[in-house]
Order: structure tokens, then C-alpha cells, then sequence
């Protein structure tokens, strides 16, 4: 029964006390000068001051860092994606070279799907697929027309049209899963010595088989958040190829690999408002 009885009285005593503390503060600064009233202005000035500095200081490394970036990962993905398609440039030599015989073409394409990453080797006259290496596992693409509707036969009838290989995907393949694939038209002399198209070669490339071990995956541990996407040539909608979708990217950079456009998006995954030391700080 003993604290219950004197637990008012201790209530009432510390409300006197906060009172007697109040009066205090209120007479310092009714008794200060306006210097002294100033003093703590001041103080509080300083010390955002100093805070905004210091927090532009540090975006400014982090912008820094994430240019840095940025530029890094797109020459990592250009040399990766246009090493393995710049394969294909090899066909269309031995194809020109032999007047277009399927002989050459057949035992150089044998040799290329040897390589990592790549899965397949197309010849389509006419842009109609009429051979695949390896054969097994590709018996879908067998016949068809990339002058069709398709996912990645857009990109196919530009390069006819443009007369350059074209990068398309990552797309789903007809045959099953996705892949990259390098579509390149193939132009051979006729008798009158006027080069007229003859067929595409293209490679396709397993994804994303292709793009593992790149350092993408090591951005989310120096704090960012990142994704690797493009415009998609048949929806004409976002398509995310690695990573995932950044709300609100800082930075991003464009990757060309062979007349098609990747982008690297990259931000902080915490923004500056939600950081702790700054709060801290103040």
C-alpha cells in the first residue's frame, strides 16, 4: 500500500520541478542580450551548413562512383555480347568466298557451336531457315521465315533493308527458351557483278547463359541498385535482361552492340533522405 499512497505527491513534485526549469529558461533569455539569444541560431545555422556540405560532398563521390560504374559494365557487356556474335562474320566470308556452297558453311558452323555460349548457327535463303547446327534441340526453326512475323524477325528485315548485322533479343525462341541472336544479311556478285542478297546467317547465342560471370551481379553489394534493359522491338515496352527495375535511376548509360541499344540504369538503394548518419548528423 505504500506507493499507491505517495504516488500522487511524487507527480505533483515533478511537475513543480519541470515548472521551476521553465521559468529558468525563459528568464536566461528574457535576462540575455540579443547577442546571447543569437549565439544558438547561429550554432544551428552552422551546423546545417556544415551538414549540406558534407552530404553534397558525398553524393557527389556516389554520382562519381556510379558513372564509374556504369561505363565499366557497358564495355564488360559490349565486349561479352559482341565477341560471341562477331562469329557470325565468318560464315558470310566463307559463304561469299564459295559462291554460297553449303559444304564450307556446314563444317565452319560445326566448328563455331563448339564455342560457350552459343547455341545455334542458322543459313535461311531467302531469309528462310533451311539449315541449323546443331540440329538437335533446334528441329523448330527448321522453315522459318524471318521475313514473318516473329519474335526477333524485325530485327532480321532491318539488317536486309540496312545491309548490316543487327543484334536481336533477348527474345523466345521458336524452338524453346531465349537467346541473342546476330542476324546478318549475306550479299553475293550474280553474273552481271551486282550484289544481290543471297541469305542471313545468324548465330544465337543461350541466354542468359551467355552473360554469366559478368560483374553486374557485384553492383548490389557496393549499395546500388541496378538493371540491364531494353526497348523490346516487337512490344516497343521495357524488357529487363538482368537485374531489376529501378524506380528512379540516377544513371544511365546506353550500350550500341551492333545497330541495337541496351541500357545500364543504376541508383542508390538508399536514397540520402532515408540515411540514418545524416539524421545523426543534425
Amino acid at each position: 500500500g505504500y506507493l499507491p499512497r505517495c504516488a500522487e505527491p511524487l507527480r505533483a513534485f515533478g511537475h513543480m520541478r519541470y515548472d521551476i526549469a521553465m521559468k529558468r529558461v525563459a528568464r536566461m533569455f528574457r535576462s540575455s542580450s540579443p547577442i546571447g539569444r543569437l549565439v544558438p541560431v547561429l550554432l544551428l545555422c552552422a551546423t546545417l551548413a556544415v551538414t549540406a556540405y558534407v552530404e553534397d560532398s558525398r553524393q557527389r563521390r556516389e554520382h562519381s562512383q556510379m558513372q564509374y560504374i556504369a561505363s565499366t559494365v557497358s564495355a564488360e557487356v559490349y565486349q561479352t555480347i559482341s565477341q560471341h556474335l562477331s562469329r557470325v562474320k565468318v560464315l558470310e566470308a566463307v559463304l561469299i568466298h564459295s559462291g554460297g556452297q553449303m559444304e564450307d558453311f556446314a563444317a565452319v558452323a560445326k566448328r563455331l557451336i563448339e564455342e560457350p555460349g552459343v547455341r545455334n548457327v542458322l543459313f535461311a535463303p531467302a531469309a528462310v531457315v533451311t539449315e541449323v547446327f546443331p540440329l538437335e534441340g533446334n528441329e523448330g526453326v527448321l522453315g522459318l521465315d524471318l521475313k514473318g512475323v516473329g519474335a526477333g524477325n524485325k530485327e532480321a528485315q532491318a539488317a536486309i533493308a540496312s545491309g548490316e548485322m543487327i543484334m536481336a533479343g533477348p527474345f523466345n525462341l521458336v524452338q524453346g527458351g531465349m537467346g541473342i541472336a546476330g542476324r546478318l544479311p549475306v550479299y553475293i556478285e550474280n553474273e552481271g557483278g551486282q550484289k544481290e542478297f543471297w541469305d542471313i546467317v545468324s548465330v544465337t547465342l543461350a541466354y542468359p547463359d551467355v552473360m554469366r560471370g559478368l560483374s553486374l551481379q557485384r553492383i548490389g553489394k557496393q549499395g546500388f541498385a541496378w538493371e540491364l534493359w531494353r526497348v523490346n522491338a516487337d512490344t516497343g515496352q521495357h524488357q529487363t535482361i538482368l537485374g531489376s527495375a529501378v524506380a528512379n535511376p540516377v544513371i544511365t548509360e546506353t550500350v550500341s552492340i551492333y545497330n541495337s541499344q541496351w541500357n545500364i540504369s543504376i541508383a542508390p538503394l538508399t536514397p540520402w533522405y532515408a540515411r540514418a548518419n545524416l539524421w545523426f548528423t543534425l
